[in-house]
């Protein structure tokens, strides 16, 4: 096996350049930028038909190409004014939320410049605020019925007078962090189309003496369009369309605490390799190993060593060796991954610790991006080279779990390949997942078509979770794929049909991670998808201009796509209900991962999400 892979380009040339009279062309390698450069000037006289004609002429279409695409970077340029108008709010609500965070600056000739001479609004913390959730720790506070909606507030000193209110469960607090994210605007025919209305998730969190207090809400806004204000808007009604307030309380000040530093004490590998952000190490890696800024890499736990304790093993990308994470009795860790003949070079997705041969140690499952190995545990902290399931570019995510109960465990393998997905809503361009079936002595064999797994569907898989939704005693799996329609594979006695159109959780969007858990705890598990929210999505495809011509259920589906998570509620008869609004679960960010957790003791399962995207500071320039 190659100690090093390529791993492919995800996208083109965005740049040209002269460099000391060589043209080079800048290449995007999941995130990392690598010049690639001709092996000698290029002439300025090419003769005709020749190589460096060739290259001149490819160097000229991609200048043409990318100067129209950087031109069109305005948004008005094309009729997108209402993306101006959102940007321009943005920074406005911004410049608010930095008063906020700064109480003693929140006076009437602070937000003067921001706002109408006749400004008004009702109280950004509602005054009837009952409380509907109580374990001892966590308060949830949320509106009454009879919630008033009189915008009594006017002015600038009105204003004032309501963001003191809002901010009064924070008085006491230290380190408040306010947020804005506005998801949807809309032009109004009012002054000449002078004015329009935004929507914008508000969010403030501080921590208190005995814990921290969490608000959110959902900010209904009015706009007129004003050049002598410094953002040539200002601000002219805040309307609170939903609130709730949460907080925490606990003698310790915290529900988690960041114990990572105690955990890898004395462990240099922390400091080393992964105290440093993927920018740091796409500069001082060849990008041909396999290292980017947006690559994403598993982990698997499980007991390694046979001593009851869980240790991790994490995958890393090509030029950056994997890790074994041994649990040691004080809470430690030690990388022992070159001992166990683990520290592998190649880039690597995906990772599993199972009991392939019952044998009663763990043994492991590593997918690296050309290929899937079997380690067999040899005890002593020995893994040894088992066999082989080739090929596996493209390969995401694994999964295993005895489907056709036989005592052993099988392995399902998803894949998203490195293309651009067609349809962009319901993409089949992607790659078939397989389904291998433990044969014994660590070997697998391809059963995907024979099992009902369709080899012709050609999706975009992140991840896949197993669990027997119908209570029939045999374990069923669910698909999560990117740009497109999930899958929900029944298992009747080892075969696979695909009904996840029947039992209504296709869930069109962009699929990460699936999880399952009873939540209303009535026997039946149900279901929780991660997706994607994306404020810009939700601003775009309610508009009028968006992809004019576009028949009504496409565009459905690409407002569906930036919607965000999905809970589906287990009915009992093999469908399942989109109770995902109301639960009110889908604004997950970008997510990218989620658990069903009782986090609180309580008995009930409480979600988890993990979200977010790469963050870098911009110290260069192209």
């Amino acid at each position: 096996m190659a100690r090093f892979l390529n791993r492919p380009v995800l996208f083109s040339v965005v740049a040209l350049a002269t460099l000391g009279g060589i043209a080079a062309c800048f290449v995007i390698q999941r995130g990392a930028v690598v010049p690639t450069l001709p092996t000698s000037p290029v002439s300025t006289s090419p003769q005709p038909g020749s190589e460096t004609m060739a290259v001149e002429s490819d160097l000229v279409g991609m200048t043409r190409l990318y100067s129209s695409q950087i031109e069109r970077r305005d948004p008005t340029t094309d009729g997108w004014d209402t993306e101006k108008l959102g940007e321009q709010a943005r920074k406005v609500l911004t410049s608010l939320g930095q008063l906020l965070e700064r109480p003693g600056k929140l006076q009437p000739e602070s937000v003067s410049t921001l706002i109408t001479e006749d400004f008004r609004c009702g109280d950004l913390r509602p005054e009837n605020l009952r409380e509907v959730f109580n374990d001892g720790s966590f308060r949830v506070l949320r509106p009454g019925p009879e919630a008033a909606v009189e915008a009594k507030r006017v002015g600038a000193s009105g204003m004032s007078e309501a963001f003191g209110a809002l901010l009064e469960p924070l008085t006491e607090s230290r380190d408040l962090r306010t947020f804005f994210k506005v998801h949807g605007v809309e032009k109004s025919a009012e002054n000449n189309g002078a004015s329009f209305f935004t929507r914008s998730f508000f969010e403030s969190a501080a921590t208190t003496t005995n814990g921290s207090v969490q608000q959110t809400a959902v900010w209904r806004c009015h706009w007129r369009k004003d050049a002598s204000s410094p953002a040539g808007i200002r601000l002219a009604h805040i309307g609170i369309d939903d609130y709730e307030e949460v907080r925490f309380e606990s003698s310790a000040g915290h529900l988690f605490r960041d114990c990572t530093e105690a955990v890898f004490a004395g462990e240099p590998t922390y400091a080393e390799q992964l105290l440093d952000s993927p920018t740091y190490w796409t500069r001082r890696l060849p990008s041909a190993l396999g290292v980017g800024l947006t690559a994403h890499h598993g982990l698997a736990v499980g007991d390694a060593n046979g001593d009851g304790l869980d240790d991790v093993y994490a995958c890393r990308p090509g030029g950056m060796p994997n890790l074994l994470l041994i649990h040691k009795n004080d809470g430690t860790v030690v990388n022992e991954a070159a001992k166990a003949g683990l520290d592998w070079l190649d880039p690597t997705k995906s990772a599993l610790f199972l009991d392939l041969d019952n044998d009663g140690d763990q043994d492991l499952v590593i997918g690296f991006t050309s290929s899937v190995r079997v380690f067999k545990n040899n005890g002593n902290l020995r893994f040894q080279p088992w066999s082989t399931i080739q090929p596996a570019f493209g390969l995401q995510s694994m999964t295993a779990v005895d489907f056709d109960n036989d005592a052993k465990l099988d392995l399902f393998l998803c894949f998203s390949p490195a293309r651009s997905p067609v349809p962009y809503d319901d993409a089949t361009n992607g790659k078939a997942n397989r389904l291998y079936h433990n044969l014994g002595n660590g070997h697998f064999g391809d059963v995907s078509k024979e099992r009902g797994i369709d080899p012709n569907q050609k999706q975009f898989s992140w991840a896949a979770a197993w669990e027997d939704y119908d209570n029939d005693g045999d374990v069923d799996l669910y698909v999560a794929n990117d740009y497109g329609r999930n899958n929900l594979y029944r298992n009747d006695d080892g075969h696979f049909t695909d009904v996840a159109a029947q039992s209504g959780i296709e869930d069109i969007a962009a699929g990460m991670s699936v999880t399952w858990g009873d939540f209303n705890q009535d026997g039946w598990v149900d279901l929780y998808v991660s997706n994607m929210f994306s404020a810009a999505g939700n601003r775009v495809t309610y508009q009028r201009q968006f992809r004019q011509g576009t028949r009504g259920d496409r565009q459905e589906l690409f407002q569906r796509h930036a919607r965000g998570n999905s809970l589906f509620m287990n009915q009992g008869d093999g469908t399942f209900a989109d109770t995902s609004v109301s639960a009110a679960v889908t604004m997950g960010r970008w997510s990218w991962g989620s658990t069903f957790a009782d986090i609180n003791n309580d008995g009930l399962e409480d979600l988890l999400v993990s979200n977010g995207y790469m963050t870098s500071e911009n110290q260069d320039d192209l």
